[in-house]
């Protein structure tokens, strides 16, 4: 909720003992600081008032290793646990921003001293997976297949976020489909434009063209295909060309040495 206050803290949430992967993330960008203390002792393990540190950084508190991270300034605090006391989870207000933060952890039942069959139970369900597209058909005709995809969206705003958020979120099995079911059409020759000849004439001269083996498709595009799958013979690539005798011309040579040194030579 909104919140306009001008000092201290405000508490959001206690995180027990026992707590795995856990994930705390601001959901918007803000000007407020997270703050974290162990309830137990009253000591703060992140940001105390008096000592704000916003920049990245991993350190050792409570017996676990935690990474803090403020990217332009929206905060994420995670940390592999297992926790070995309750935590209270603080903001520092700065400002008339909404305050607004998402959180998550796994937990063992033997933590819970419940009696039932999860093995794991999660406290937020904030992360899900969604389908995300289909895979591209296995094959453009002639019956494929294609799977679903799925990502990671977060359950508030429907965004999709990084997959690491729903590492502990059962992922639905892939639904697989069958595809493009048409006949595959019989590849044929397509040539391209003979080349300008590389010589105009004489003995050398030659032109080339491409030549692909195309299969057409039923939505009007094509393909190209291994030569081997066109029957008919293949047009020739390359042929000779202005093999004719090139026009002859007059050429002049050098002037011989004059028959006489005076007189008329």
């Amino acid at each position: 909720p909104p919140w306009h206050p001008n000092k201290g803290y405000i508490k959001m949430f206690e995180i027990p003992a026992g707590a795995r992967h856990l994930l705390i993330q601001e959901v918007d960008t803000t000007s407020h600081h997270l703050a974290v203390k162990n309830l137990e002792t009253g000591k703060f393990i992140l940001n105390e008032e008096n000592n704000l540190d916003p920049n990245s950084k991993s350190f050792i508190a409570m017996g676990v290793e935690w990474e803090y991270r403020n990217e332009d300034d929206r905060e994420t605090l995670q940390t592999m646990g297992p926790l070995h006391g309750t935590i209270t989870v603080l903001v520092i207000p700065q400002g008339d921003s909404r305050i607004s933060l998402t959180y998550k952890y796994m937990i063992h039942e033997d933590s819970l001293n419940v009696d039932d069959n999860n093995v794991l139970e999660e406290d937020s369900m904030n992360y899900e997976w969604a389908l995300k597209k289909w895979s591209p058909c296995s094959k453009p005709c002639g019956g494929g297949s294609q799977f679903t995809k799925y990502g990671c969206r977060r359950r508030l705003d429907h965004k999709m976020v990084h997959r690491d958020f729903c590492d502990t979120v059962a992922k639905p099995k892939a639904i697989r489909r069958a595809c493009n079911p048409q006949e595959c059409s019989q590849p044929v020759w397509v040539t391209g434009e003979w080349e300008p000849c590389s010589q105009s004439c004489g003995r050398t001269g030659m032109q080339a063209r491409s030549v692909r083996c195309i299969q057409p498709l039923h939505d009007n595009t094509n393909r190209s295909v291994h030569t081997k799958h066109c029957n008919d013979a293949r047009p020739e690539g390359r042929r000779a060309c202005n093999r004719e005798l090139c026009p002859g011309h007059w050429r002049a040579g050098p002037w011989s040495q004059c028959s006489v040194t005076c007189g008329n030579g």
